[in-house]
């Protein structure tokens, strides 16, 4: 599992997902045959899954939604830095543990938190 931070919150990553887009428009012309018109593209997305350690932490990334702010994400291992992107929504469930060792910079009693994060690219 490896460990992420967004906003200075760590993210214990389990899985990653993506997703580019284009506008494409599919026009018919009269008598003639379909034509594609690229109109430009959408905002890269990125989904992760994981475990947050502490409440706490789970309030400040839900705060992250609502302030428009983008953060830096960073994985200090091979990956380094992603570049800076906007948290766009978070899903997130109290996972049913009586002690955690994920995160062993907090107590051992502090709840655990499986999340999943959309993330769009901040150009």
């Amino acid at each position: 599992m490896a460990t992420w931070t967004y906003g200075g919150v760590r993210v214990f990553v389990t899985d990653i997902e993506g997703q580019s887009k284009q506008i494409v428009a599919r026009l018919f012309p009269y008598q003639s045959a379909t034509v594609h018109q690229v109109f430009g593209w959408e905002d890269k997305t990125r989904v992760f899954g994981g475990k947050v350690v502490g409440g706490a932490n789970v309030q400040l990334l839900e705060s992250f939604t609502q302030s428009g702010v983008s953060f830096e994400l960073a994985n200090p291992g091979n990956a380094g830095v992603l570049g800076n992107f906007i948290l766009s929504s978070i899903d997130y469930t109290r996972d049913k543990f009586i002690k955690q060792t994920i995160d062993t910079t907090q107590d051992p009693y502090t709840p655990v938190y499986t999340v999943k994060m959309s993330l769009l690219y901040d150009v």
